[in-house]
């Protein structure tokens, strides 16, 4: 009997289990952090002897709902679930939930004749939900952990998956300011100070994986005068990045800042540099206004802010503000 033909003749699923095997199986409801959910089957023929899932079998595993048994949607091209729930066999970049399982799923070496297929979901649903799991043996049978599959012995009740703010009750978003060019008390012209844009969580620190600033640069004079010369304006650093990027005319290049002395691994860095020399009635199509800053941390949470300097009066000083 070929390989091929002996794959196919197993007749019952001894071990199908659905089991968390990331540290958590809890998941922020942003559509991107993902729990690993692996799925463990051993399989027997007639003669009860362990025969193993084809390849063929191994690619049919699918995630569930366990209640309804319906088959849980794959994660669009786009890598985010933008409804309800979804899941894909392609980890992602962002961390899993912090936190350690008991009794999380051992190492099985191949000898014990088990088969393991890892998935992971997403979610953006504020409810649990059961996940079950199915398996293709054949073109005409499909077995399930699912509440409805009693008869057949194999059903598995999976870890429930809780939603993003059971605990993180506190968000707080760091805005922390140093000196980097100039004296440390000097707020005269060519100083430069970096703004460093941070996150916790609950107290703990959380590494954001993406800062963006738009426009990357905004200005402001020292007075409202069009022949007004004194004047200050800003770029950003992405988290760990040691160029800054700006968006301002020709005429102010050889003022930028660059390249950023003190990148920070997990924050963003706004970049504020004070000038002179150029009238606002000169200045050409600049940024006035507020900034948009998109910031994204480790487990994949998008939190929107704005940036702006701190008054109408006061260009010397940046606030950062919930948007």
């Amino acid at each position: 009997m070929s390989t091929r033909q002996e794959e196919a003749t197993w007749t019952t699923l001894e071990t199908f289990d659905v089991e968390v095997s990331s540290p958590s199986n809890r998941l922020y409801r942003n559509g991107r952090q993902q729990v690993e959910v692996t799925v463990k089957l051993r399989a027997r023929n007639e003669d009860g002897r362990i025969v193993p899932l084809s390849e063929e079998q191994k690619r049919s595993v699918r995630l569930i709902d366990y209640n309804s048994g319906e088959v849980l949607p794959d994660i669009p091209a786009s890598g985010t679930v933008a409804t309800g729930w979804g899941t894909t066999s392609v980890r992602n970049e962002y961390e899993f939930f912090p936190g350690a399982r008991d009794g999380m799923p051992g190492q099985i070496g191949p000898a014990e004749g088990y088969t393991f297929v890892v998935r992971y979901v997403q979610t953006v649903d504020a409810a649990p939900k059961r996940i079950g799991a199915q398996v293709r043996r054949d073109a005409q049978t499909v077995f399930k952990t699912n509440a409805d599959n009693v008869q057949k012995s194999i059903e598995a009740v999976p870890e429930r998956l809780p939603s993003f703010d059971e605990r993180a009750t506190s968000v707080e978003h760091g805005w922390e300011s140093q000196r980097v060019v100039g004296d440390e008390n000097d707020w005269d012209l060519r100083t430069v100070d970096y703004y460093f844009c941070g996150l916790s969580i609950n107290g703990n620190r959380v590494k954001l994986r993406e800062f963006t600033v738009r426009p990357a640069s905004m200005f402001q004079w020292e007075s409202t005068n069009p022949a007004s010369e004194i004047f200050s304006f800003t770029g950003f650093g992405t988290p760990g990045s040691s160029m800054a990027q700006y968006n301002v005319p020709a005429a102010f290049s050889d003022r930028r800042h660059n390249p950023i002395s003190m990148p920070s691994d997990g924050r963003g860095i706004v970049v504020l540099i004070r000038s002179n020399g150029i009238a606002q009635s000169s200045a050409g199509n600049v940024h006035k206004g507020a900034c948009d800053v998109d910031a994204r941390d480790e487990f994949g949470t998008d939190h929107p802010l704005r940036v702006s300097f701190k008054s109408s009066s006061n260009r010397n000083e940046l606030v950062l503000t919930r948007r």
